[in-house]
């Protein structure tokens, strides 16, 4: 079998770091091909910065640039290339992220980076990566692994309907809970709040600890989670639960049996107005 032909998760990475490698020389190649353009172009916009108003005016409509103002600054190298600080990267939003189970891969990414995922850097995490970018190199890196990581039997599994290119594409959902444990086992360092998706439990029980109030407190855990919960045992159940029992260390079936049973004994006390 060649390496073309290799589809297992190490052939996959291979390939990935091998065009990755690829499009950081080209990234590089191209660079130094317009550099001697901008440097020339530079030059010349300090010459026309020279100018008096009047002459430059008369130069710029000369080169049939009638739309650059003429006003006393400095003459763009390239329309649309000057360089302008990006707004900074901001802290992840752990307060609305640790109530979300889902996420796109390239946001958990960031998230495992202490990176708020904002809508704002979509177009540049989703794409090849750029010199220029503003994220660190640490996230093209994680994000190399993760997108070879993908698969229909993990250790990230892709979320919802499949489709053409699902497995290899930044935009594919994911649970947060499983790229945290996919991050830590491979040792990469992450926020307190996202190792607390797999590690912590949702609340510590007592060891004296009744059926009732076992049943009342997993309840209690869906509530602060800020899941949105029936008011009766046979209404649907949000998946969120999934990432509580999880964390409590029971299948999802023994939660949610624990949970409609709470849920019963809640529905009778407010109908005997006795509140929650």
């Amino acid at each position: 079998m060649t390496n073309d032909e290799d589809k297992t998760p190490a052939g996959r990475l291979e390939r990935a770091l091998r065009d990755h490698a690829a499009d950081r020389k080209a990234a590089a190649e191209l660079a130094a091909e317009v550099a001697p353009e901008f440097e020339r172009l530079k030059t010349l916009g300090l010459e026309l910065a020279a100018l008096s108003q009047d002459e430059r005016r008369k130069v710029l409509d000369a080169a049939g640039m009638k739309e650059v103002s003429a006003a006393p600054k400095p003459l763009p190298p390239v329309r649309g290339a000057s360089f302008r600080q990006p707004p900074m990267l901001q802290p992840a939003r752990w307060q609305v992220w640790r109530l979300m189970p889902g996420a796109s891969l390239w946001q958990a990414v960031c998230l495992s980076l202490d990176i708020e995922p904002e809508s704002r850097l979509t177009d540049e995490a989703t794409r090849t990566r750029s010199d220029y970018s503003r994220l660190p190199a640490d996230y093209w890196d994680r994000l190399t692994v993760c997108k070879a990581s993908v698969s229909t039997n993990g250790p990230i599994q892709p979320h919802g309907p499949l489709y053409r290119g699902m497995l290899n594409n930044p935009d594919c959902a994911v649970l947060l809970s499983e790229v945290a444990a996919f991050a830590i086992g491979c040792g990469w360092p992450i926020p307190d709040a996202m190792r607390a998706l797999v590690s912590a439990p949702a609340s510590k029980p007592d060891e004296d600890e009744s059926k009732e109030e076992r049943q009342d407190r997993r309840l209690k855990a869906c509530d602060d989670a800020g899941l949105a919960m029936p008011g009766s045992p046979v209404g649907r159940l949000p998946d969120g639960i999934a990432r509580i029992a999880k964390a409590e260390g029971v299948s999802r079936q023994a939660f949610s049996d624990d949970i409609k049973a709470a849920l019963a004994r809640r529905a009778a006390r407010l109908k005997e107005g006795k509140g929650r």
